[in-house]
């Protein structure tokens, strides 16, 4: 471990920053830029070539870009200057993150669209050069930050932009837009575009997106935070300190609601149970404060839903609507000419066999659970059938958008209308699986699965002895929860960056709990007098 006075101008000070960069900063940073966007088909008008003002990807991935270079760069002089000290020691993740990155820029180069593989699509921004940006952060952060203030800083970092990202999407859930304000504007929007913008109105209501262009990346994100919020107040020590925790919590909590995402509830309450079944031994110590949470919580939860109208229930029905729902049911009453019945689903061109329906009743329901998870289940159906040409190798990351079938003939169009087209799998494992391939996913999953192994050792091990236990245990939830979501939710540029950078502190955390405890060389034996 690294015990020495952290200095304010030195190299790892430095590195801590770009960190808090990754973690607070790119969650909340976004600037209008003008994009010249070159599309690889020009054949269809949504997805043609095209200049565009674009807010919430381009600048994230510019930022994302430069700090990677310079962590890169601190981390190689870090080598330079510790080589001999050998106090750098790999982790039990660096071979397979290797692979992992070999694959994405493998499937980068043999994608029919390489330069979208790798720079992503205009307004994600989360082709391979991104991905290959969340790995040198999380190999950095698993191999080189090995204080423990260092990363305390950096995890509490985190939760500090959880929080004010919350007080950014708290109003915008009950309809006051706290970006509208002028110099709040001045700061995302160039000079030269302010006189052009005339009003900023969000595009739902009674949900919110905050920094980020979609409610369900919120969600995402918020899924991670607040769970790490919750473990961390339930073991917090003095009154003072619980009473700051249980302040964050509320605030993190109701932003946590403010999105609606059904995908991020449960995720968190899956995070949770996990929680509870590992600390149950703890309860007896922790459960008054589990109930202060959860009378105030429900109190929350309650008042968001009236004051919202009922936002929160209305989302909550609709999850499962909808599933094998008729959407034409009719008496025929003469077809009498070159029609057929077909029973395998292959009709044949060469049918011609006039039949008498006359007074059949015709039913055509859409396939089941299609409209599963707002509609998620037909692009998870078909998804699945693109996996198959991606078994080994896949298509290159954001090029799903020009992958998908967009005129496949079994497209219900009640639930996707003509000219709405596809742009995401809604499912991290799927984005990879179609961008990186089925081996990238296997071993995509391999990383999760070792880490999760290792970490419930050490939880074995050491138990909840320090604060430094807690934060892993706290970074642990957080990081469950996260994959939970990436069930129904892709990755994105504005929290993939938080992601990777507290995975890589969690496994540095496991790795160093690991390591085994070096005994003192003996000394030369005294000689007697």
């Amino acid at each position: 471990m690294d015990n020495k006075e952290l200095k304010l101008f030195s190299l790892r000070s430095a590195m801590i920053f770009l960190y808090i960069v990754f973690v607070a900063i790119i969650p909340l940073a976004m600037r209008v830029q003008v994009v010249e966007f070159n599309s690889p088909v020009e054949t269809w008008l949504p997805l043609a070539s095209k200049t565009i003002t674009e807010l919430f990807a381009q600048f994230r991935f510019d930022l994302l870009v430069t700090a990677t270079i310079l962590l890169i760069v601190a981390a190689l002089l870090k080598m330079y200057y510790e080589h001999e000290n050998k106090t750098i020691t790999n982790s039990y993740l660096d071979y397979p993150i290797v692979v992992f990155a070999f694959l994405i820029i493998l499937s980068g180069l043999l994608s029919p669209y390489i330069n979208l593989a790798f720079y992503g699509y205009y307004n994600r921004g989360e082709g391979s050069f991104a991905y290959l940006c969340y790995l040198f952060i999380f190999i950095v952060a698993a191999n080189f930050i090995n204080a423990e203030k260092d990363k305390k800083i950096i995890f509490y970092a985190a939760l500090a932009s959880g929080l004010l990202q919350s007080l950014i999407a708290i109003p915008q859930f009950f309809g006051y837009e706290l970006l509208k304000n002028s110099l709040l504007m001045r700061l995302y929007i160039p000079p030269q575009y302010l006189p052009l913008v005339k009003d900023i109105q969000s595009i739902v209501s009674n949900k919110a997106a905050g920094t980020m262009s979609n409610p369900n990346y919120l969600g995402a994100y918020m899924s991670m935070i607040f769970p790490m919020v919750f473990v961390r107040y339930l073991y917090s020590k003095t009154a003072r300190e619980t009473i700051v925790w249980i302040i964050v919590l509320l605030i993190v909590f109701t932003g946590f609601l403010s999105p609606t995402s059904i995908g991020a509830f449960a995720a968190a309450g899956l995070a949770l149970v996990v929680f509870f079944v590992l600390t149950r031994k703890d309860f007896k110590h922790y459960y008054k404060k589990i109930i202060i949470a959860l009378v105030v919580l429900l109190l929350i939860a309650f008042a968001s839903d009236v004051l919202s109208s009922g936002g929160i229930r209305t989302r909550l029905s609709t999850f499962f609507a909808n599933e094998g729902e008729t959407i034409f049911e009719e008496k025929v009453k003469s077809i009498n000419n070159n029609t057929g019945t077909d029973t395998t689903g292959k009709i044949s061109p060469t049918q011609d066999t006039a039949i008498d329906l006359n007074n059949k009743e015709i039913i055509i329901t859409r396939f089941p659970f299609d409209s599963f998870a707002s509609n998620r289940g037909y692009i998870w159906r078909k998804s699945a059938e693109m996996m198959r040409n991606t078994i080994i190798i896949g298509k290159g990351l954001d090029t799903y958008i020009y992958n998908f079938p967009h005129w496949d003939f079994e497209k219900d169009h009640n639930l996707f209308p003509i000219g709405l087209y596809v742009d995401k799998p809604h499912s991290t494992y799927i984005q990879i699986a179609v961008g990186v391939g089925g081996i990238g996913l296997l071993v995509y999953l391999y990383l999760l699965f070792l880490h999760l192994k290792k970490y419930l050792q050490v939880f074995r091990l050491r138990g909840l002895k320090e604060e430094s236990d807690i934060i892993l245990l706290a970074l642990f939830i957080g990081w469950l929860g996260y994959l939970f979501q990436g069930l129904s939710n892709d990755s994105v540029i504005a929290n993939a960056p938080v992601f990777w950078a507290l995975f890589g502190l969690s496994v540095n955390y496991v790795k160093n709990s690991l390591l085994p405890v070096q005994s003192k060389p003996p000394g030369r034996p005294k000689k007697e007098k």
